[in-house]
């Protein structure tokens, strides 16, 4: 049946018709290239009728579902069809029958896009199903099948859901968007589901959900803006990802281990590192990443570890596993580069020699050993200012790391007398020749809100008068040396403050 026009609602007017097409025990017919419209029930039907083919039809404003494929119609082919505005589903199939659901292309449908349901086995590839009021893609009450690289946008529902019993689904490749409710959801006793390598964004709620007793398999998927989270499950539900695979070393170097991978449920999955010394150590986790590597920087020097890698989604707080990855084996390099430890010193203040203070190198939790695993040299230790210290390696250890440290000006005392008939304070302060200047701080409280500063410029100046202040008042003094250097001023350390009463 090819090139026909079907229009069976005119002026207002309905003539009642059933369908605008149908088969009923009828095989092996191809039915291409025709337009049917205003069907009260469905726009084609097909019942109890196995090997037909329904290809480069439109059908728009039916009563029911735009294709309804029934009652053991077997290996039947829906393909390249434009369905628009059925009341009910796009596609149906239903009632222990099977079809290759193919390049359609279904929008606004009442309820769902596509319908595999009531025991059928439906295999539905590349369709373009948008703005469903309910879901996009359905696979219920014991059906079977696959959906593959389907386009789902703008569903008012889930936009792929398996529920009620179902069995031996697979959901892969598809891009889904903007679905009202989850991305992808499998629920109420479904198990055999496996969800791999789908697109899914902007799902209002989770991008995979797996509730009500149902089990699913996750495996590579993208999921991003939804605004749950992107997986979910309920406690009585369980997902299994999938086992890390492809573990190798990347590179050894004298600073750390790096280590690849593959295999993830979702883009956003983590992954645990574990790893043990020698082949009869403990493993343990030594870190975590987002992405298909890791950086093990804390090793010791030629010595034989072992790595595993798992991944895991963190769902509803808590994480769930996938499998471990086979282990491999790595030799560390022969010796391990000091420039990733850390190194400690502290600040000096201007003795007029050189300064040389102690350092505390640590590689992770060990503290090194001077003269074994690294020498020590210091520069620019003489005058006020910035210092260096370099760290060089030695024994088991190469390279080299640099710190530095400040050597401040010398801490400074203070003398304060008061004058009532002048209402001020007269201050001297210990004179050093290291320094470029005084910093004297009063107030009229303890805490030294509000405080103003005298300044004495010059290291011989260290005489000064605090003038304009208050009769019948307390003060509070204190003072300290800087030393200007280029454009910054170096301080000392405060000296005890004097309390003053004028």
């Amino acid at each position: 049946m090819e090139s026909n026009i079907l229009v069976t609602k005119q002026d207002g007017v309905n003539y009642k018709d059933k369908n605008g097409l149908t088969l009923n025990e009828c095989d092996n017919i191809k039915i291409t290239d025709n337009y049917i419209s205003g069907s009260a029930r469905n726009g084609a039907s097909l019942t109890d009728s196995s090997g037909n083919t329904l290809e480069n039809n439109t059908i728009e404003n039916v009563g029911m579902n735009g294709i309804n494929i029934y009652n053991g119609s077997e290996n039947n082919i829906a393909s390249s069809n434009s369905v628009n505005s059925a009341k009910k589903h796009g596609i149906a199939v239903a009632a222990n029958s099977s079809a290759v659901i193919k390049s359609n292309s279904i929008s606004k449908a009442g309820d769902t896009g596509i319908l595999i349901y009531n025991g059928s086995k439906g295999e539905c590839s590349g369709n373009k199903v948008k703005n469903a009021v309910g879901h996009g893609i359905v696979f219920s009450k014991n059906a079977s099948g696959k959906a593959a690289s389907n386009t789902v946008s703008g569903a008012g529902k889930h936009g792929v859901l398996v529920t009620d019993h179902c069995g031996s689904v697979a959901l892969s490749s598809n891009k889904i968007s903007n679905s009202k409710q989850n991305g992808i959801c499998v629920s109420n006793y479904s198990s055999s589901v496996s969800v791999n390598s789908n697109s899914i964004s902007g799902s209002g709620k989770s991008g995979i959900s797996v509730s009500s007793h149902s089990k699913a398999s996750l495996k590579d998927n993208a999921v991003n803006g939804s605004k749950s989270a992107a997986v979910s499950k309920s406690a009585d539900s369980s997902i299994s990802l999938p086992k890390v695979s492809g573990l190798s070393v990347s590179s050894v170097n004298n600073t750390d281990i790096q280590i690849s991978f593959s295999g993830r449920s979702t883009n956003k999955c983590g992954y645990e590192i574990y790893r043990k010394t020698g082949a009869k150590g403990k493993y343990s986790a030594v870190g975590t990443t987002a992405k298909g590597k890791f950086t093990d920087g804390f090793f010791k020097a030629n010595t034989d570890y072992y790595y595993k890698v798992r991944c895991y989604e963190t769902v509803s707080g808590k994480r769930v596993y996938g499998g471990y990855s086979a282990e491999i084996k790595v030799r560390s390099a022969t010796k391990r580069s000091v420039g990733k430890a850390s190194v400690k010193v502290s600040d000096q203040v201007w003795t007029g020699k050189a300064l040389k203070p102690a350092v505390t190198v640590k590689d992770g939790n060990v503290t090194l050993k001077k003269d074994r695993d690294y020498t020590v040299s210091y520069s620019a230790n003489k005058g006020i200012g910035t210092a260096k210290v370099t760290v060089t390696g030695k024994g088991s250890y190469t390279g080299k790391i640099t710190k530095t440290f400040k050597i401040n000006p010398q801490g400074q005392s203070i003398s304060a007398k008061g004058d009532k008939s002048g209402k001020k304070i007269a201050v001297t302060l210990a004179k050093h020749s290291s320094n470029s200047g005084y910093q004297v701080s009063y107030a009229d409280n303890s805490g030294f809100k509000n405080s103003k500063s005298l300044w004495l410029s010059g290291n011989s100046k260290n005489k000064g008068t605090i003038k304009g202040l208050k009769s019948k008042k307390t003060y509070y003094v204190k003072a300290r040396d800087y030393k200007t250097i280029g454009k910054t001023k170096v301080y000392g350390k405060w000296s005890a403050v004097k309390k003053v009463s004028i």
